[in-house]
């Protein structure tokens, strides 16, 4: 459990920085690898050093938006606003419905253990039942013989009186 929560801390503290770097070492590794066109495009300067730059600029752009979107979603949190002013984030999700659906999670669990719980009684109670019914069984088989019994014996003794 410790092991768990230092794990978390360590994620908390240093998750964005590590998702970062990642971005930026992808970012690197597309500009390392683009193949350049021929023709060099008149956007790069004509130079194949600066065509590089510009997709690896563009590659971390994507990547980092990409790392702040999901960072953002674990904290109920999202782009809410495109401007001049540049991006606001906002609260998507606030405390109340996370705590909500937290419960609901939950009561699910203890729901669904509660049901195994009554499964397994179930099929306890469906055995003992079964038991009970094969020894009705052999019960009213044995009543039948001594009923049978009794009446041949009855009808002997009957007549054996009369003669």
């Amino acid at each position: 459990m410790r092991r768990r929560r230092a794990v978390g801390r360590l994620v908390r503290q240093y998750g964005f920085a590590v998702l970062v770097l990642a971005s930026l070492v992808g970012a690197t590794y597309l500009a390392k690898t683009v193949k350049v066109p021929h023709d060099v495009p008149d956007f790069a300067l004509q130079a194949e050093s600066i065509y590089r730059l510009e997709i690896g600029a563009a590659s971390f752009v994507v990547f980092y938006l990409g790392v702040m979107a999901f960072v953002l979603a674990l904290g109920g949190r999202g782009f809410a606003q495109f401007g001049t002013k540049g991006v606001a984030t906002d609260q998507v999700v606030d405390r109340q419905q996370n705590l909500a659906v937290r419960g609901l999670a939950r009561t699910n669990r203890l729901a669904l253990t509660g049901l195994a719980d009554l499964r397994a009684v179930l099929q306890s109670v469906a055995k003992t039942l079964e038991s009970h019914d094969e020894r009705l069984g052999r019960l009213e088989e044995r009543a039948e013989t001594v009923e049978s019994v009794d009446s041949s014996a009855n009808g002997k003794s009957k007549g054996t009186g009369s003669d």
